[in-house]
């Protein structure tokens, strides 16, 4: 997933930043965090919150790119390049952005591994360079970082916890540019506690990940 893939106007860092979390929002089961990443150069974005499914339909959901526009916050745009061994994905994605920034692109390399002993879905998205693309007349994002996490907490629950940073290389105040990553992200999730996951039992797509080196949380 891209994604999990976010106009996240600014979003993820690793997941063993020691970070100082503030918590930006607070609504609907929806909690929105923001934090500095150790250099102090890049602010760092955390979502959480709890959807009704199964894990393998969440997986499967998110696999689906001819929906992805649908929930993804301000995505116009996502065009599959290739797939790789182990999941490894590379994707094309257009993102909308609020005035007065003009609309941006990036080349995404999206990576999955499946811890089965936690039943923890792992997601990891980074920028890579554009190639072709490099000239597609929009501005490209400079980093796009991501960590995302999916975990079977019941029998039909399911933990996200998304942590994304992002160098978007806009000339505005932060307080603009954290009030937009805040709220894509807010409606993001939003987006994803509504649907209908048991649409997405067909087959079980987990069993094909690589399985995590992780055993415990």
């Amino acid at each position: 997933m891209l994604l999990f893939f976010f106009s996240l106007s600014v979003l993820a860092a690793s997941e063993g930043d020691d970070l100082t979390w503030i918590l930006e929002k607070d609504k609907k089961g929806i909690q929105i965090y923001t934090g500095k990443s150790k250099s102090g150069k890049f602010m760092v974005y955390k979502a959480e919150t709890v959807i009704n499914s199964r894990l393998s339909n969440v997986f499967n959901f998110l696999q689906n790119t001819s929906v992805t526009t649908s929930w993804l916050y301000n995505l116009k745009s996502i065009e599959l390049l290739n797939i790789n061994d182990s999941y490894e994905t590379n994707y094309y994605v257009l993102y909308s952005t609020p005035w007065p920034i003009s609309d941006v692109s990036a080349v995404l390399r999206a990576t999955w591994q499946y811890d089965r002993i936690n039943k923890l879905l792992k997601n990891s998205t980074i920028s890579v360079d554009a190639g072709q693309y490099n000239d597609d007349g929009y501005m490209h994002i400079p980093l796009i970082e991501t960590q995302n996490r999916f975990q079977q907490i019941g029998t039909n629950e399911v933990s996200l916890s998304f942590q994304i940073t992002i160098d978007h290389g806009y000339a505005l105040p932060d307080l603009i540019v954290d009030t937009v990553s805040v709220e894509t992200l807010y409606e993001t999730l939003a987006n994803l506690k509504q649907i209908d996951y048991k649409k997405y039992n067909d087959v079980n797509l987990l069993g094909t990940l690589p399985q995590s080196e992780e055993t415990s949380q």
